[in-house]
């Protein structure tokens, strides 16, 4: 089963009938939408049909069936860390295999320097926060102490 809400292009696309296009309009709806609340959800990204969301269904899950994730909110200061204005941030962690280039999990600006998102994240889970950068060798990133923040159960 691949869980719709974490996935990245490489699963999406061992399914039968999703190439690399559906599937990153898959992410990107999931990106814009902040996550699936259900699989009938689907049909509204650009590409999925009636009968295709038929044929792929029973391969996907949303996640809550069958793990523990959870909505979450992450919330980021970013004058408790010194970062001045930054264009972007986002997670990386276990949950988009550590690759600084997936921005699946974008986090928004608020105000008055905070930035923040929900999302569907298992109890456990490891990651750090990056801003405006694509690779671990700008050091644009932080964790807790230098080392990785947890979704706490």
């Amino acid at each position: 089963m691949i869980n719709i809400n974490i996935a990245d292009i490489d699963n999406f696309t061992q399914i039968a009938g999703i190439g690399q296009g559906k599937a990153f309009n898959i992410i990107k709806y999931r990106k814009e939408n902040n996550g699936f609340e259900s699989m009938e959800e689907l049909k509204q990204v650009k590409g999925i049909a009636d009968k295709l969301f038929k044929m792929i269904k029973p391969e996907l899950t949303l996640g809550d069936d069958q793990s523990t994730a959870e909505k979450v909110k992450i919330t980021v200061n970013i004058q408790d860390h010194g970062i001045e204005n930054p264009d972007e941030m986002h997670l990386v962690g276990e949950m988009n295999n550590w690759d600084p280039k997936d921005k699946t999990y974008i986090l928004k600006e608020k105000e008055n320097g905070y930035w923040s998102n929900d999302f569907n994240l298992d109890a456990g889970t490891e990651y750090k926060i990056m801003y405006d950068s694509t690779s671990w060798e700008d050091n644009n990133y932080f964790g807790d102490n230098g080392g990785n923040l947890k979704i706490k159960k």
